[in-house]
């Protein structure tokens, strides 16, 4: 990916092809994926730990760095699963592209 264009721009999140994993969320249905593979898809754990029923959302940011590849082999580096987590998950590679 070419990250100078941004996520958005990327074939990942190509909504119209069918490989991809769908595009942006849609602002007019609180930011759920209603393209590609994931569209309209329930999940049904979360946020954090509830048991609700709710939309895969996204919402992407261009600007996030946190898939840098230097942040992608810090996390890779660590020593612990108690490490790693928290480093690919609070604005790590997990989180990357959302506001």
């Amino acid at each position: 990916m070419d990250v100078a264009k941004g996520f958005l721009n990327s074939a990942l999140l190509d909504g119209d092809d069918p490989l991809s994993f769908g595009g942006n969320g849609d602002t007019k249905q609180r930011n759920c994926v209603t393209t590609g593979p994931f569209a309209d898809y329930t999940l049904h754990l979360g946020p954090g730990k509830e048991v609700t029923d709710h939309c895969l959302t996204r919402k992407i940011n261009n600007k996030n760095t946190g898939a840098a590849q230097s942040v992608v082999d810090g996390c890779l580096a660590m020593d612990s699963f108690e490490d790693f987590w928290p480093c690919i998950e609070n604005g790590g590679p997990h989180g990357a592209g959302r506001t």
